[in-house]
Protein backbone atom coordinates (compact mmCIF):
# COMPACT_ATOMS: atom_id res chain seq x y z
CA UNK A 1 0.00 0.00 0.00
CA UNK A 2 1.42 2.81 -0.79
CA UNK A 3 0.96 6.73 0.94
CA UNK A 4 0.51 9.94 -0.92
CA UNK A 5 3.21 12.54 0.54
CA UNK A 6 5.30 11.78 -2.72
CA UNK A 7 2.87 10.80 -5.18
CA UNK A 8 4.04 11.78 -8.12
CA UNK A 9 7.87 12.03 -7.74
CA UNK A 10 10.66 10.46 -9.20
CA UNK A 11 13.41 9.96 -6.65
CA UNK A 12 17.34 8.74 -7.20
CA UNK A 13 18.64 6.76 -4.66
CA UNK A 14 22.39 6.02 -5.39
CA UNK A 15 24.19 2.86 -3.64
CA UNK A 16 20.35 2.36 -3.15
CA UNK A 17 20.24 -1.74 -3.33
CA UNK A 18 21.89 -2.66 0.41
CA UNK A 19 21.94 -1.44 3.70
CA UNK A 20 20.22 2.46 4.51
CA UNK A 21 19.85 3.02 0.46
CA UNK A 22 17.72 -0.30 0.16
CA UNK A 23 15.52 0.95 3.36
CA UNK A 24 15.20 4.60 1.96
CA UNK A 25 13.94 3.44 -1.63
CA UNK A 26 11.32 1.17 -0.05
CA UNK A 27 10.12 4.02 2.11
CA UNK A 28 9.95 6.68 -0.87
CA UNK A 29 8.55 3.77 -2.49
CA UNK A 30 5.90 2.94 0.22
CA UNK A 31 5.41 6.98 0.36
CA UNK A 32 4.38 7.22 -3.31
CA UNK A 33 7.50 8.21 -4.89
CA UNK A 34 8.64 6.20 -8.08
CA UNK A 35 12.12 5.16 -6.90
CA UNK A 36 15.04 4.73 -9.23
CA UNK A 37 17.64 2.57 -7.14
CA UNK A 38 21.05 3.34 -7.99
CA UNK A 39 23.76 0.70 -8.13
CA UNK A 40 27.28 0.33 -8.64
CA UNK A 41 27.43 -3.46 -8.33
CA UNK A 42 25.15 -6.77 -7.57
CA UNK A 43 22.71 -5.47 -10.21
CA UNK A 44 20.18 -9.14 -9.85
CA UNK A 45 19.42 -7.17 -6.29
CA UNK A 46 19.44 -4.02 -7.63
CA UNK A 47 16.68 -5.37 -10.26
CA UNK A 48 14.71 -7.30 -7.99
CA UNK A 49 14.07 -4.26 -5.49
CA UNK A 50 13.04 -2.76 -8.42
CA UNK A 51 10.47 -5.62 -9.48
CA UNK A 52 9.47 -5.86 -6.14
CA UNK A 53 8.43 -2.30 -5.51
CA UNK A 54 6.72 -2.11 -9.01
CA UNK A 55 4.64 -4.69 -7.68
CA UNK A 56 3.34 -3.37 -5.04
CA UNK A 57 3.29 0.60 -6.29
CA UNK A 58 4.51 2.95 -8.57
CA UNK A 59 6.84 1.84 -11.48
CA UNK A 60 10.60 1.80 -10.00
CA UNK A 61 13.49 1.34 -12.06
CA UNK A 62 17.12 -0.10 -10.94
CA UNK A 63 19.64 2.20 -13.01
CA UNK A 64 23.86 1.22 -12.84
CA UNK A 65 26.29 4.88 -11.99
CA UNK A 66 29.34 5.08 -10.73
CA UNK A 67 29.29 8.46 -9.03
CA UNK A 68 33.05 8.50 -9.20
CA UNK A 69 32.24 9.38 -12.97
CA UNK A 70 31.02 11.82 -14.66
CA UNK A 71 29.67 10.48 -17.74
CA UNK A 72 28.12 7.16 -15.63
CA UNK A 73 26.63 9.89 -13.51
CA UNK A 74 25.15 11.48 -16.60
CA UNK A 75 24.40 8.24 -17.92
CA UNK A 76 22.42 7.36 -15.03
CA UNK A 77 20.44 10.27 -14.47
CA UNK A 78 19.41 10.11 -18.90
CA UNK A 79 18.24 6.40 -18.01
CA UNK A 80 15.74 7.73 -15.02
CA UNK A 81 14.26 10.43 -16.97
CA UNK A 82 13.81 8.14 -20.03
CA UNK A 83 12.22 5.28 -17.59
CA UNK A 84 10.18 7.32 -15.38
CA UNK A 85 10.53 11.60 -15.68
CA UNK A 86 12.22 14.81 -14.55
CA UNK A 87 13.96 13.47 -10.96
CA UNK A 88 12.21 15.88 -8.08
CA UNK A 89 14.19 13.94 -5.40
CA UNK A 90 17.96 13.04 -4.76
CA UNK A 91 19.16 11.21 -1.97
CA UNK A 92 23.41 11.08 -2.38
CA UNK A 93 23.60 7.95 -0.38
CA UNK A 94 26.08 6.12 -2.62
CA UNK A 95 29.49 5.61 -0.19
CA UNK A 96 32.40 3.98 1.43
CA UNK A 97 33.60 3.78 4.78
CA UNK A 98 37.70 2.55 6.01
CA UNK A 99 39.69 3.45 8.56
CA UNK A 100 43.19 4.30 9.03
CA UNK A 101 46.00 6.05 11.32
CA UNK A 102 46.09 9.24 9.94
CA UNK A 103 49.99 8.54 9.80
CA UNK A 104 49.17 5.74 7.26
CA UNK A 105 46.80 7.34 5.32
CA UNK A 106 48.10 7.54 1.87
CA UNK A 107 46.92 10.04 -0.92
CA UNK A 108 44.77 7.65 -2.81
CA UNK A 109 43.15 6.68 0.35
CA UNK A 110 42.32 10.02 0.97
CA UNK A 111 41.45 10.78 -2.65
CA UNK A 112 39.50 7.79 -3.14
CA UNK A 113 37.28 8.52 -0.46
CA UNK A 114 36.68 12.21 -1.00
CA UNK A 115 35.98 11.59 -5.04
CA UNK A 116 33.27 8.89 -3.53
CA UNK A 117 31.90 10.28 -0.85
CA UNK A 118 31.79 14.31 -1.60
CA UNK A 119 32.62 14.30 -5.24
CA UNK A 120 30.32 11.79 -6.23
CA UNK A 121 27.32 13.79 -4.52
CA UNK A 122 28.54 17.01 -6.37
CA UNK A 123 28.18 15.03 -10.12
CA UNK A 124 24.67 13.64 -8.91
CA UNK A 125 23.63 17.08 -7.81
CA UNK A 126 24.33 19.12 -11.07
CA UNK A 127 23.16 16.33 -13.03
CA UNK A 128 19.59 16.62 -11.28
CA UNK A 129 19.75 20.02 -10.77
CA UNK A 130 18.73 20.77 -14.35
CA UNK A 131 14.90 18.88 -14.01
CA UNK A 132 14.24 20.78 -10.57
CA UNK A 133 15.47 24.16 -11.87
CA UNK A 134 12.76 23.90 -14.90
CA UNK A 135 10.51 22.70 -12.45
CA UNK A 136 10.56 25.30 -9.86
CA UNK A 137 11.02 22.67 -6.98
CA UNK A 138 13.29 19.60 -5.68
CA UNK A 139 14.91 18.02 -2.91
CA UNK A 140 18.53 16.67 -2.01
CA UNK A 141 19.22 15.10 0.87
CA UNK A 142 23.06 14.08 1.35
CA UNK A 143 23.31 11.20 3.48
CA UNK A 144 26.00 12.52 6.04
CA UNK A 145 27.39 10.63 9.82
CA UNK A 146 27.08 11.77 13.22
CA UNK A 147 30.74 11.48 12.95
CA UNK A 148 31.00 14.65 11.15
CA UNK A 149 29.42 16.07 13.89
CA UNK A 150 31.89 14.78 16.00
CA UNK A 151 34.73 13.18 14.42
CA UNK A 152 36.54 10.24 14.75
CA UNK A 153 39.83 8.86 15.38
CA UNK A 154 41.81 7.02 12.47
CA UNK A 155 38.55 8.37 9.94
CA UNK A 156 40.03 11.55 9.31
CA UNK A 157 39.18 10.86 5.67
CA UNK A 158 35.76 9.40 6.32
CA UNK A 159 35.47 12.27 8.34
CA UNK A 160 36.37 14.94 6.06
CA UNK A 161 33.86 13.45 3.17
CA UNK A 162 31.07 13.57 5.51
CA UNK A 163 31.69 16.93 6.85
CA UNK A 164 32.22 18.28 3.79
CA UNK A 165 28.78 17.53 2.54
CA UNK A 166 27.11 19.43 5.31
CA UNK A 167 29.47 22.39 3.83
CA UNK A 168 28.17 21.66 0.52
CA UNK A 169 24.58 21.16 1.87
CA UNK A 170 24.42 24.56 3.61
CA UNK A 171 25.82 26.24 0.56
CA UNK A 172 23.41 25.05 -1.69
CA UNK A 173 20.52 25.74 0.40
CA UNK A 174 21.20 29.41 0.48
CA UNK A 175 21.96 29.56 -3.46
CA UNK A 176 18.48 27.86 -4.55
CA UNK A 177 16.58 28.41 -1.91
CA UNK A 178 15.00 31.02 -3.44
CA UNK A 179 14.26 27.96 -6.30
CA UNK A 180 12.43 26.10 -3.81
CA UNK A 181 14.97 23.61 -3.88
CA UNK A 182 15.88 22.31 -0.58
CA UNK A 183 19.32 20.54 0.53
CA UNK A 184 19.51 18.88 3.56
CA UNK A 185 21.39 16.18 5.08
CA UNK A 186 20.72 13.69 7.73
CA UNK A 187 23.96 12.38 9.37
CA UNK A 188 23.51 8.82 11.27
CA UNK A 189 24.64 6.90 13.94
CA UNK A 190 25.38 3.57 13.99
CA UNK A 191 23.29 1.47 11.98
CA UNK A 192 22.82 -2.25 11.63
CA UNK A 193 24.23 -1.99 7.65
CA UNK A 194 27.10 -3.86 6.63
CA UNK A 195 29.18 -0.68 6.19
CA UNK A 196 28.97 -0.86 10.04
CA UNK A 197 32.28 -2.57 11.64
CA UNK A 198 32.27 -4.78 14.59
CA UNK A 199 33.65 -1.66 16.70
CA UNK A 200 30.29 -0.14 16.23
CA UNK A 201 28.81 -3.32 17.24
CA UNK A 202 30.92 -3.94 20.21
CA UNK A 203 28.55 -3.98 23.47
CA UNK A 204 30.74 -2.15 25.31
CA UNK A 205 30.66 1.04 22.63
CA UNK A 206 26.83 0.17 22.33
CA UNK A 207 26.34 0.61 26.02
CA UNK A 208 27.77 3.80 25.84
CA UNK A 209 24.22 5.04 23.76
CA UNK A 210 21.80 7.11 25.92
CA UNK A 211 19.02 4.35 23.65
CA UNK A 212 21.09 1.41 24.10
CA UNK A 213 21.25 0.35 21.09
CA UNK A 214 21.91 0.59 17.53
CA UNK A 215 20.05 2.26 14.58
CA UNK A 216 17.88 -0.08 12.07
CA UNK A 217 18.23 1.05 8.34
CA UNK A 218 14.61 2.03 8.48
CA UNK A 219 15.03 4.30 11.04
CA UNK A 220 17.21 6.35 8.81
CA UNK A 221 14.89 5.95 5.77
CA UNK A 222 11.96 7.60 8.00
CA UNK A 223 14.23 11.01 8.51
CA UNK A 224 15.13 11.04 4.96
CA UNK A 225 11.78 10.31 3.78
CA UNK A 226 10.73 13.39 5.77
CA UNK A 227 13.26 15.41 4.23
CA UNK A 228 12.11 14.77 0.88
CA UNK A 229 8.60 15.16 1.82
CA UNK A 230 5.96 18.19 1.53
CA UNK A 231 5.86 17.79 5.41
CA UNK A 232 9.70 19.21 5.64
CA UNK A 233 8.68 22.20 3.32
CA UNK A 234 10.44 24.77 5.48
CA UNK A 235 13.53 22.75 6.02
CA UNK A 236 16.59 23.73 3.88
CA UNK A 237 20.54 23.41 4.86
CA UNK A 238 19.59 21.34 7.75
CA UNK A 239 21.45 18.44 9.26
CA UNK A 240 19.27 15.76 11.07
CA UNK A 241 21.00 13.15 13.13
CA UNK A 242 19.21 9.72 14.11
CA UNK A 243 21.63 8.61 16.42
CA UNK A 244 20.02 7.26 19.18
CA UNK A 245 21.68 10.18 21.62
CA UNK A 246 25.22 9.43 20.72
CA UNK A 247 25.28 13.16 20.11
CA UNK A 248 23.25 15.21 22.09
Amino acid sequence: MTGQRLDGVVAVVTGGNSGIGEATCRRLARDGAQVAIGYLDNEPRAAQLAAELSARGPACLAVYGNVRETASVQAMIEQVRAGLGPVGALVNNAGIGTSSPFGELSEKDWEVMLDTNLTGAFRCIQAVLPDMLAAGAGSVVSISSELALTGGAQRAHYVAAKAGLIGLTMSLAREYGRRDIRFNVVAPGPTDTPLLGPSGRAPAYVDTLPMGRIGRPEEIAAAVAFMCSPDASYCTGQVLSPNGGAVI
